[in-house]
């Protein structure tokens, strides 16, 4: 069904307001951006948030969606608003003027919402009519919108039921956001839980004598393996991260000791080479937890610690624990909405409540009361009830086997329904080697005899960051030149079948989707990518050039529009083509990424993360029943030996400006014979098979290469891309 509301006045220019502005374009609502005072500020605010790195903006072209206004100027076009939010984050008395100018303006059923964290609904609704009473609400949009993708909704004391509902479907329908609705409280769930978190984690570090380096450590093990605690209030800003303890402390007396902040940390964050300060006995005690992919698991490892990490890392979890469990109730519903605002708000690995029952519900409570922390028996028996056999919430495809139909050490099959086979990575980060090569040309024979169409979907938040590096470095360390070739032609070989499948074949991109991983994607029928989906050909950048057919195929992707029999240039395609792989340039979206050309713009974006794979599912079956049929190779004139010399002088000038090194010109040179089809590329069309061996000859004599090697050893033993 069509959300009732098409477009949506946001007032304000700041981070927030600019965030939600480019956020709703991101998902093709159009906007009224309005300053209060000028319109000129509305679009000098929009400018600021093109251009801004990282942009809120899937693709700069969205912003057309925005339109800048002003107040009461714009009134007009407000009244075509379904929804108005004030994002201003003002005062108590300028929000209360605020909605006193807008009350008139507003279409008759229009929602209004004040995106806010601590403004009492019940003071800006005062002494207004009736009818304002049954729509406003609280929407507060966590920022930065794009990384949370969480709201916090507040119904005020007259919010009509269907008003929220309808409020909860947009944001979660349209928006494709986690939806949270929460009871008015300083700074409702994610903030409040999330200052508390931090809090105690610098009141413990006092405690127990710790370092910023050993506490920055200990807590990225608690709450993301990606930041500790000293990153997270960084990305959150001191200033925000102050407000709400200052808030809470002043306005939660029962809660006043977990928001008393040590008076040191109002002096500022420790810097970088402070957070680097860390015991050395400590480190090696957290090393082999990194290395645990399992948060549960990791977690459950970290407290059992009998040392100085496990007593440290038990007298956070407990407090931050009993803290949560006292937020059900008198702000948040249920468990579930608490750990929903602190995996999206915060990017937490685990919840509060995910927590505790990866520690066990019943033996975490009973430590803690032993310890004197207070439990509510109410919260205790209902993880109690949620962590029953058969609780567990359903998988967003259902698997109508419990066993895979294929298998192997590094990837498997399963049947989705309805005639879709799934195949899916089992290997770290899901890395593509000789096992996950071979499965998928089984998969792809499997879904030919017994399926109508293939989704490949890997779990985890990235779909795959490439080859297996490991193995292709040792090998070209001990120069094993023909199992490397091997590799490379199985690679290229499976990227094709599943290229002429005569299934479609339906790729679920995510996360890091690069080399390899878009290597996969190039050759499927069709993609349905995660909206935040970073993809590139990045191989020039450990010192080697695609070896799975991406250079065929993304030029071949550029090249597709021609009509058959027009002869055209062919240059300027392939110099875009060689730009992106020369440059490793990555996507920040996956609208992004259409419009590099490394998905199709006909192909999907979904908003929602855990909607994706249903999403997949139906795109296949859609084709499948479409009467699919696998496309015919064809062969273009490329620029040959002209070519090859005309992006080698533009490879000279990069030398002599100083921005190439020496092997980064080799590297370009050698693409650049792909990309042109060889020497004698333009006298003839060339076929896939001929830049599939070019591409082949390249990437086995490049492992040769002593400089490319020390790449590859750079960012496999240093994680540092090496320019050498």
């Amino acid at each position: 069904m069509v959300s009732r509301i098409q477009r949506v006045a946001v007032l304000g220019t700041g981070a927030p307001a600019l965030g939600l502005a480019a956020h709703l374009a991101n998902v093709g609502v159009p906007v009224l951006l309005l300053d209060a005072e000028r319109t000129s500020t509305a679009k000098e605010a929009l400018i600021r948030a093109i251009e801004a790195r990282p942009s809120p903006f899937f693709h700069r072209s969205l912003a057309r969606l925005v339109t800048p206004g002003t107040l009461p100027g714009d009134a007009e076009a407000l009244r075509g608003c379904g929804l108005v939010v004030d994002a201003t984050r003002g005062t108590r008395a300028g929000t209360w003027e605020l909605l006193a100018r807008l009350e008139p303006l507003l279409a008759p059923d229009a929602l209004l919402a004040v995106d806010t964290s601590w403004l009492p609904l019940r003071d800006l609704v005062a002494g207004r009519a009736p009818d304002l009473h049954r729509r406003l609400l609280g929407m507060h949009f966590v920022s930065p919108l794009r990384r949370t993708r969480l709201v916090e909704l507040v119904p005020g004391p007259g919010t009509e039921a269907g008003r929220l509902e309808e409020a909860t479907a947009f944001a979660r329908d349209v928006l494709g956001l986690t939806v949270v609705v929460a009871r008015e409280s300083p700074h409702l769930i994610a903030e409040r839980v999330a200052a508390h978190a931090f809090v105690t984690c610098l009141q413990r570090m006092e405690a127990h004598g710790l370092a910023p380096g050993d506490v920055e450590g200990l807590t990225a093990l608690l709450f993301s393996r990606e930041r500790g605690v000293f990153q997270a209030l960084e990305d959150w800003g001191a200033g925000a991260f102050m407000d709400a303890v200052d808030r809470c402390h002043a306005e939660l007396p029962e809660e006043r000791n977990g928001f008393q902040l040590p008076s040191p940390w109002r002096a500022g964050l420790p810097s970088p080479e402070a957070r680097r300060e860390a015991d050395a006995t400590l480190t090696r005690t957290l090393r082999p937890l990194l290395a645990e992919d399992d948060a549960a698991a990791r977690l459950r490892k970290l407290v059992a610690d009998e040392g100085r990490a496990g007593r440290f890392a038990w007298d956070v979890v407990s407090r931050i624990l009993s803290h949560a469990a006292r937020c059900v109730g008198p702000v948040a519903r249920a468990p579930q909405d608490v750990d929903a605002a602190l995996t999206r708000g915060f990017q937490w690995d685990l919840g509060p409540f995910g927590m505790w029952a990866a520690l066990g519900v019943t033996e975490a409570a009973g430590r803690m009361r032993r310890e004197g922390l207070p439990v509510p028996e109410a919260v205790e028996r209902r993880l109690r009830e949620d962590a029953a056999p058969g609780a567990t919430p359903r998988a967003p495809v259902h698997r109508s086997e419990r066993v895979p139909v294929l298998t192997s050490p590094g990837a498997e099959a399963w049947d989705l329904g309805d005639g879709v086979l799934g195949v899916g990575f089992k290997t770290k980060h899901n890395s593509i080697d000789a096992d996950v090569v071979a499965t998928l040309g089984r998969a792809v024979e499997r879904a030919e005899a017994d399926f109508r169409a293939l989704v490949l979907a890997n779990p985890g938040p990235d779909f795959s960051v490439g080859a297996n590096l490991m193995l292709v470095t040792m090998w070209a360390s001990r120069k094993r030149w023909e199992d490397i070739r091997a590799l490379v032609a199985a690679f290229q070989a499976a990227t094709q079948r599943l290229k002429y499948a005569r299934v479609p074949v339906v790729a679920v991109p995510c996360g890091r989707t690069l080399g390899g991983g878009l290597e996969l994607c190039l050759g499927a029928t069709a993609v349905q990518a995660a909206a935040e989906t970073q993809a590139g050909l990045v191989e020039t950048e450990i010192g080697l050039v695609p070896g799975g057919g991406g250079t065929l195929n993304l030029l071949w992707r550029a090249l597709q529009g021609i009509p058959e029999g027009v002869q055209v240039d062919a240059l300027p395609y392939v110099a875009k083509v060689f730009q992106d792989i020369a440059r490793a340039r990555v996507s920040t979206s996956a609208v992004e990424a259409q419009h590099l050309g490394y998905f199709r713009l006909t192909d999907g974006v979904s908003v929602r993360p855990e909607h994706r794979l249903e999403e997949a599912r139906a795109r296949a079956l859609g084709l499948a029943g479409a009467g699919y049929r696998p496309p015919v190779p064809r062969a273009f004139r490329l620029p040959g030996a002209p070519g090859i010399r005309a992006l080698e002088d533009g490879l000279a000038e990069g030398r002599a400006r100083g921005e190439l090194t020496a092997h980064d010109a080799l590297l370009g040179a050698r693409l650049a014979a792909i990309l042109c089809g060889g020497q004698g590329g333009a006298g003839h069309e060339v076929t896939e098979e001929e830049v599939l061996a070019l591409e082949q000859e390249a990437f086995v004599s490049l492992c040769g290469e002593p400089r490319s090697l020390e790449r590859m050893q750079s960012l496999l033993m240093h994680r540092r891309v090496l320019r050498n």
